[in-house]
């Protein structure tokens, strides 16, 4: 986490939140807005929360991009190199509010145990097993896709080493449409919602 300071307040910026979303920088070393020292400091606490990415720096490029010709093909590369997996096995999400900005992915916070610090969740699946790490949040929701999870199966879940629940879990036509409409994307489809209230033994 890195505090920043803007023309709008002081706020926290989580790059753990960045993992998993590969990024390409291009910064000019001629630009006016952002120098390349100032964004020294951004690059290393991305290296520093092993968020995957690439700096390039163009050779008196300014605050434009007249470089984006020249680049195209690396570019692409880049963007060929790094497909999206839309569905994660492995994912996490640190968030210091609920109503918005609160998701990732098939993980939602949906309460802080303390509002006034952010709540962090880390999730791994394993066919139809699901082992949460939770810090700071006392209510979450796992989003289940068809394409992940057997729902003929039961569905477990861990939080913080301990069974949580087990059990079977029904599919839903009004879950599968109302996330639809959210995201609209067809490779994100879940079909099912397991809310979780976190008990006070397995927080931290």
């Amino acid at each position: 986490m890195l505090r920043n300071a803007s023309r709008g307040g002081v706020y926290d910026l989580h790059f753990e939140n960045l993992k998993n979303k590969p990024l390409y920088i291009v910064n000019g070393d001629a630009d006016e807005l952002y120098s390349i020292a100032s964004l020294a400091v951004f690059t290393e606490t991305l290296r520093e929360a092993g968020v995957q990415h690439t700096w390039r720096i163009i050779e008196n490029g300014g605050h434009d991009t007249a470089w984006y010709k020249d680049e195209a093909a690396v570019l692409e590369k880049f963007r060929q190199d790094n497909p999206r997996d839309p569905l994660p096995d492995q994912i996490q999400w640190v968030a210091d509010r609920s109503d918005k900005f609160n998701r990732n992915h098939w993980i939602v916070i949906n309460r802080l145990r303390r509002p006034s610090q952010p709540g962090f969740l880390q999730a791994a699946r394993e066919g139809n097993v699901f082992d949460v790490s939770v810090q700071g949040v006392s209510r979450f929701t796992l989003l289940l896709s068809p394409e992940e999870v057997d729902f003929s199966a039961p569905v477990t879940v861990r939080i913080n080493g301990v069974i949580y629940s087990e059990g079977m879990i029904a599919q839903s036509r009004e879950t599968l449409l109302k996330w639809a409409r959210t995201d609209l994307d067809r490779t994100m489809l879940f079909t099912a919602e397991l809310p979780v209230v976190v008990p006070e033994p397995l927080t931290r």
